[in-house]
């Protein structure tokens, strides 16, 4: 029995840590797929222009999701040293990329502009444009 417990105890530490790897897989997995879609509003690939305001949103939005992820599934990830070593890199990523968006942190005038084509480009493409957002836009500016 003695034997049993202790290969037990054994499988449970190599499966907490497990838990480690897999949120760094999920947290790589969350950037890659959020980054990808702020492209949505695209409405053709030559639109698709990759800029750094796009990667500081990511990882604003990454960074909160690990935070939430770390305090709803607690009961998953136990090893309370690690638990705040995660929190605190995702404040202080977090934190910089909010200040890095509002501050346009190494976004030159041209890379703004491109960075703007993906979001305006299926607005300008769309229906509603074309049928008098446009006016309306006009009537509040």
């Amino acid at each position: 029995m003695y034997f049993y417990n202790q290969h037990l105890n054994e499988l449970q530490d190599v499966q907490k840590h497990s838990m480690y790897g897999r949120f760094v897989l999920m947290a790589l997995a969350m950037f890659i797929t959020m980054y990808l879609m702020m492209f949505a509003m695209i409405d053709n690939l030559r639109n698709l222009i990759p800029n750094l305001n796009n990667v500081y949103m990511t990882s604003l939005l990454v960074s909160v999701m690990l935070l939430i992820e770390v305090w709803i599934m607690k009961k998953m990830y136990t090893n309370s040293k690690l638990n705040w070593f995660i929190v605190i890199i995702a404040l202080t990523i977090g934190f910089f990329s909010w200040i890095w968006i509002r501050k346009q942190v190494s976004v030159g005038a041209e890379q703004f502009v491109k960075g703007m084509i993906p979001h305006h480009a299926a607005v300008l493409g769309s229906k509603a444009h074309q049928s008098g957002i446009d006016k309306a836009a006009k009537k509040y500016s």
